[in-house]
């Protein structure tokens, strides 16, 4: 099954899949060592996968490298707007404040306006 981290990326808990036609039978790959199978006293460290490395055994396990583009692209995506947004956060209250003058100056030209054409 697929799912997705704290962090945006995709994390492969197993995977059972029907192999294209270079295969001869449904295979099973695991994300981990068989030595990580019990990771409650791993660390964050411990668990890493090079992305190299998991893109071998994904592809190992049946995928083709399309289905791990459009299976990574939105993934891409929300950790893009994600840093995005921790980069702009510091600029929040500048931003609230040019659009509350904003708002205030607009009122006062809409009311003008409206006063204009009565």
């Amino acid at each position: 099954s697929r799912d997705l981290s704290e962090d945006g990326d995709v994390v492969i808990t197993e995977v059972e899949r029907q192999p294209s036609h270079n295969h001869k039978g449904p295979t099973t790959a695991t994300a981990a060592d068989d030595d990580h199978n019990n990771n409650n006293n791993k660390s964050q460290g411990d668990l890493y996968l090079h992305p190299m490395e998991r893109e071998l055994r994904l592809r190992n396990a049946g995928y083709s490298r399309r289905e791990l583009q459009e299976l990574t692209r939105p993934v891409d995506v929300v950790r893009h707007q994600r840093t995005r947004t921790l980069q702009t956060l510091s600029l929040e209250p500048w931003h609230e404040a040019w659009e509350r003058t904003r708002r205030s100056c607009g009122k006062v030209f809409l009311s003008r306006h409206a006063r204009a054409h009565r």
